[in-house]
C-alpha cells in the first residue's frame, strides 16, 4: 500500500529543533544526528583554541546564515586546532556507520589545500566507568573528500565512518558503557585564516535516493581556472562584460589553462564554448598570438576503485579560425566515444585545456611541434562554459549521419548514430522535417543505435516520431550493455503516417553507465525487412516514486507546498528544506521530525527572493533510510541595485524572475543628481526588450558620473502609472 505524505513547509518555523539546541543532560534527549546550518543567530557552541567566531547573515546557496571563524585570533598553544565545539551534542554509538560532512568557504586563508592539509571533526565519546565515573575517548575524523562547489564553497566529507574504529584518522579504544552522547570539535587544521562554515552534518549512512523523475537539463557552467599562469584583467571582456582573463604561457610547448573538477557523464553530449583574442608583440613578432589557433582539449580518466585505469579519453577540439585582435567565439561538442563505461569506474579527473597551436585544425598532424606556447606570449580568454545538451545527441537528425565528430589523429572520429549488422541508414527530409531512414534486411542483428547516459535499474520513457509502410511493423528500443545483457521496451505499432510514440523500458542492474540504445523494427518478435523513418528521439526517467512542489505564489509571502509518495507502509516523518542561488550548490534552511501525518508551512521571505527551493523527504533519519528530493522551484524577484565602484565602472543590475514576464512591463531608470538634488542626467531602459522576454539578470551602464553627487536606480512598471516594483537604490562616491 502506498502512503501519500503531503507537506506544507514554512520558513517561520524551524521544525522541532529544540531538542538539539543547547546541552542536554539526558542521553534520551540527544539526537542520533547532528546538523548546524546557522540559519538563526543562536550560539550553542564555544570558540576553541584561539579561534573567534561570529554569525553572518548569508550562508551556502543563499541560505540564511553561516558562521565566520578567524583562527589565531588570540595566542594559544596548538592554534591549528582552532575552531568551535559542541558539548554532548550527538548520540553516535560505535556499532553504526555515519556520513560526516561540512561546507567551508575560505575568505582570508593562505592554505586552501584541504585535500592535502585536511580539516577534521574530533569526537569525544563519553563512557561510564566502573564506580560511576565518566571518561571521554577521542575519535579523529579527517575529511577525505573535497568537492568544489560554486561561489567559493567547498564540501568536505567522509562517508561510512564507524565510530571509535580509527578508519578515518585515529581513535582511542573506549572502555565502559557508552553514555549516549559525544562532543564534537571542528578543527580547521590551520594556525591562521578566516573562513565561513555551514551545513555541518553527522548522520547514519542513508539508503538510496529514490528516482522521482528527470533533473532539469544542466544550465551553463562557467569554469573556474585552477592554474597560476593567468590573471584577471579589467580591460573589458567579451560581450561588453567588465573583465576577462589574461593568459601568459610559461614556455612549455603544450602550455594551456587547466579547468578541472568537471563532472561529465559517459554517453552524454556537452558543448564547450569560449571567447578569445590574441595580442601583437611590437618588439618580437614571434611572440604575437594573433594568427595562432586556440584548440580545446578534454581529458577524462575513469579509474576502477582498485586503481587500475580502464577508460581514458583525450579529445582534441580543433578549429580553423585564427586568433585576431578582436574577440572571437569558439565552440566544440564533446561526447565520450562509442563504448560502455562500468559504473564501478569513477571520474577521477576531467579537465578542459585551451592550448595554442600554430596550424589550423584541418592541417593538424598530431606532431608535438604544432604546439605554439612560448614564454612572453599573451592572449585573452573569457566566458569559458560547459553546457549539457539533449539526452540523445542528434536525436532530431538535423546533422548528417555521416558526420565524424570529436576526431583527430590520435582519436579516430566516430558517428553519434551507428547501424548494426544488416542495417543501413541515411538522412532524409520532407517539407517540415529532417529525419533518418533506416533499412533493415530482417537479420537477427538488425538495429539503429546511439550510446547514451542511462543509469542501472532505472525505468525510462523513450520518445520518438516514426512511420513505416511495412505491414504489421512495430518499433521498440532496447538498452544493450553486452551479449545477453539487454533490456527491451514495450513496442509501438507503426502506420504509414508520422505519429509520436512513447515506449517504456527498465534498465538492467548491470553496472554500466553508457549503454547502447538500439531501435529495431519487428513483427513483435522477429526483425522485419524494410524501411522505417524515425525522428525526435529522446528519453527521460519514468518516476517510480512521486514527489512534487508547488506554490500559492512565488512572490514573497507565498506558501510553498511539497509532497512525496513512498512504497510500503512506513510512516513519513522527516523533512528538510534546501535553498540555492544557482540551482547547483544547495544550502539547508531547516529540518525536523513532524511525526506521521503531520504538516507545517513554509512561507517565502525576502531572503529567499529569486532563489531556488526544494525539499527532501525520508521516513526517518535511521541507517539505510531511503529519501526523495522534490524538483526545485524558483521564487520570484524584482530588484534593481548598483554594482561596481563609483565612476565608469558603476552599473545598475536588474534582477527579474517571474512567471508573468511576457504580460508585465518593466522599465529601469538610472538618474544622476548634483549636490543640490537637481537631476543632471537620466537614462531609461525598456527591460523587456533588453532581456528579450526571458527572466534573469541584466546590467545597465550608469553613464558619466563626473559631475554627479549621487545616483539613483528605479524599477517601474511603465512611465504612465509609475508603479515601483521594488525600493530604489542609491550610490555615492567613496568618501
Amino acid at each position: 500500500m502506498k502512503k501519500l505524505c503531503s507537506l506544507l513547509l514554512s520558513l517561520t518555523m524551524v521544525f522541532s529543533l529544540a531538542a538539539t539546541f543547547g546541552i542536554s543532560a539526558s542521553a534520551a534527549d540527544v539526537s542520533n544526528t547532528f546538523w548546524r546550518g546557522f540559519e538563526t543567530n543562536v550560539k550553542d557552541y564555544r570558540d576553541d583554541r584561539g579561534a573567534k567566531s561570529e554569525w553572518v547573515e548569508e550562508g551556502i546557496g543563499g541560505s540564511h546564515g553561516a558562521l565566520k571563524i578567524q583562527n589565531g585570533a588570540s595566542e594559544v598553544s596548538e592554534p591549528q586546532y582552532g575552531g568551535v565545539t559542541w558539548e554532548k551534542i550527538v548520540n553516535v554509538p560505535n556499532d553504526k556507520k555515519y556520513n560526516i560532512s561540512m561546507c567551508i568557504k575560505p575568505l582570508d586563508m593562505e592554505d586552501t589545500n584541504f585535500a592535502g592539509n585536511r580539516a577534521m571533526f574530533v569526537f569525544y565519546h563519553y563512557y561510564k566507568q566502573d564506580g560511576g565515573s565518566e571518561k571521554s575517548f577521542h575519535d579523529i575524523v579527517y575529511f577525505s573528500k573535497v568537492e568544489q562547489l560554486t561561489d567559493g564553497w567547498l564540501k568536505l566529507s567522509y562517508d561510512g565512518h564507524t565510530m571509535s574504529s580509527g578508519d578515518a584518522g585515529n581513535a582511542q579504544t573506549p572502555t565502559g558503557t557508552y553514555s549516549g552522547y559525544s562532543r564534537i570539535e571542528f578543527r580547521a587544521g590551520r594556525k591562521t585564516g578566516t573562513y565561513l562554515i555551514d551545513d555541518l552534518r553527522v548522520e547514519p549512512v542513508p539508503g538510496n535516493e529514490l528516482v522521482t523523475g528527470n533533473d532539469e537539463t544542466q544550465g551553463p557552467v562557467y569554469l573556474v581556472n585552477d592554474t597560476n599562469e593567468t590573471s584577471n584583467t579589467d580591460i573589458g571582456g567579451a560581450n561588453g562584460t567588465a573583465g576577462c582573463r589574461l593568459v601568459k604561457p610559461t614556455g612549455q610547448t603544450a602550455d594551456g589553462v587547466s579547468f578541472g573538477n568537471l563532472k561529465l557523464k559517459p554517453g552524454q553530449a556537452y558543448k564547450f564554448s569560449w571567447w578569445a583574442k590574441g595580442t601583437a608583440n611590437e618588439t618580437d613578432a614571434s611572440l604575437s598570438t594573433i594568427g595562432l589557433y586556440l584548440y580545446g582539449y578534454v581529458n577524462s580518466y575513469f579509474t576502477l576503485k582498485d586503481g587500475a585505469p580502464t577508460v581514458t579519453y583525450n579529445i582534441i577540439m580543433k578549429n580553423d579560425d585564427a586568433l585576431t585582435g578582436d574577440w572571437q567565439y569558439y565552440e566544440c561538442i564533446f561526447k565520450t566515444p562509442n563504448q560502455t563505461v562500468p559504473e564501478e569506474c569513477y571520474e577521477r579527473v576531467v579537465s578542459f585545456y585551451p592550448r595554442l597551436h600554430n596550424v589550423a585544425g584541418s592541417q593538424m598532424t598530431g606532431a608535438l611541434a604544432e604546439f605554439a606556447g612560448k614564454s612572453g606570449m599573451e592572449y585573452y580568454i573569457d566566458e569559458i562554459k560547459l553546457e549539457q545538451l539533449e539526452s540523445v545527441y542528434n536525436g532530431d537528425f538535423e546533422d548528417s549521419l555521416d558526420t565524424l565528430v570529436y576526431g583527430h589523429e590520435r582519436q579516430a572520429g566516430y558517428k553519434p548514430w551507428i547501424t548494426e549488422t544488416g542495417t543501413t541508414a541515411v538522412n532524409a527530409s520532407e517539407a517540415d522535417r529532417n529525419f533518418a531512414r533506416v533499412t533493415q534486411t530482417g537479420a537477427a542483428t538488425d538495429g539503429f543505435s546511439a550510446y547514451v547516459a542511462m543509469d542501472p535499474s532505472v525505468t525510462y520513457k523513450i520518445k520518438f516520431d516514426a512511420k513505416s509502410d511495412v505491414a504489421g511493423a512495430k518499433l521498440g528500443a532496447s538498452i544493450y550493455k553486452a551479449e545477453g545483457d539487454t533490456a527491451s521496451s514495450t513496442q509501438a505499432e507503426l502506420t504509414s503516417e508520422w505519429a509520436s510514440y512513447e515506449v517504456i523500458v527498465k534498465n538492467t542492474d548491470t553496472l554500466i553507465t553508457s549503454p547502447k540504445l538500439t531501435f529495431t523494427m519487428t513483427d513483435g518478435t522477429t526483425p522485419l525487412a524494410g524501411d522505417f523513418d524515425i525522428d525526435n528521439v529522446s528519453f527521460e526517467v519514468l518516476p517510480e516514486f512521486e514527489s512534487a512542489i508547488s506554490a500559492t505564489s512565488k512572490e514573497v509571502g507565498g506558501v510553498i507546498s511539497g509532497s512525496a509518495e513512498f512504497d510500503g507502509s512506513a510512516d513519513f516523518g522527516f523533512q528538510r528544506v534546501f535553498i540555492s542561488k544557482d540551482g547547483k550548490t544547495w544550502g539547508q534552511l531547516a529540518e525536523g521530525d513532524t511525526g506521521a501525518g503531520a504538516s507545517s508551512s513554509y512561507t517565502i521571505t525576502e531572503k529567499d527572493a529569486g532563489k531556488y527551493i526544494r525539499f527532501l523527504y525520508t521516513p526517518g533519519l535511521t541507517a539505510g533510510a531511503d529519501y526523495i528530493y522534490t524538483p526545485s522551484l524558483r521564487t520570484a524577484v524584482r530588484k534593481i541595485a548598483f554594482t561596481g565602484t563609483w565612476g565608469t565602472d558603476l552599473t545598475a543590475e536588474v534582477n527579474i524572475v517571474t512567471d508573468t514576464f511576457d504580460t508585465e512591463e518593466f522599465v529601469a531608470i538610472v538618474a544622476l543628481y548634483n549636490s543640490d538634488d537637481e537631476m543632471i542626467g537620466v537614462e531609461t531602459y525598456n527591460v523587456n526588450e533588453l532581456m528579450n522576454n526571458t527572466s534573469g539578470t541584466y546590467s545597465i551602464p550608469c553613464g558619466d558620473t563626473t559631475e554627479a553627487a549621487y545616483a539613483k536606480a528605479y524599477l517601474w512598471n511603465n512611465f504612465v502609472s509609475i508603479a515601483p516594483y521594488c525600493v530604489s537604490d542609491t550610490a555615492r562616491p567613496a568618501e
